[in-house]
């Protein structure tokens, strides 16, 4: 058990985030849910390039792109809508992209109203897999998604 990471432990876990073993890589991803730790941007960054970033399993991919939200709001909703955006032909009309889900779960992780909007206007798509995979996330997600009411109260 790793434990929850703060700034005196994260060091020794994130390089088990690089570990060859799968399990080990995915305990790492899971201790750093819901914590910002600007130090592991270097490395997540490296990790969710548009293209690549499907090649890793569905819920490494999920972890990281959350990972990502927490630990640099800004950054990663510019790099994760790269990853929306980022489409070949056979992709158009894929069923099911779980990097593209991926993508929305990191956006949503950075629990800005920014990211819940592009959950939004990815449900709205044109792209049936872009569709899909937010439909998809906003049903399993307990972050409210919907526009913001305009009528309400400041």
């Amino acid at each position: 058990v790793l434990g929850q990471p703060d700034e005196t432990n994260a060091e020794a876990i994130a390089p088990l985030l690089q570990d060859r073993d799968h399990r080990v890589r995915l305990t790492a991803l899971r201790a750093f849910q819901g914590v910002a730790l600007p130090d592991i941007v270097p490395f997540l960054r490296e990790e969710l390039v548009p293209g690549d970033f499907k090649s890793k399993d569905r819920e490494e991919m999920k972890l990281l792109a959350r990972c990502y939200g927490y630990s640099d709001k800004k950054e990663a909703l510019d790099r994760l809508q790269a990853i929306l955006k980022h489409r070949r032909i056979g992709q158009l009309v894929a069923k099911e992209r779980p990097d593209l889900e991926a993508a929305l779960w990191g956006m949503l992780a950075t629990g800005t109203d920014e990211g819940r909007l592009a959950v939004l206007r990815a449900s709205k798509s044109f792209f049936p897999a872009v569709r899909k995979a937010a439909e998809k996330v906003i049903a399993q997600s307990k972050v409210r998604v919907d526009e913001p009411d305009e009528e309400a109260p400041s």
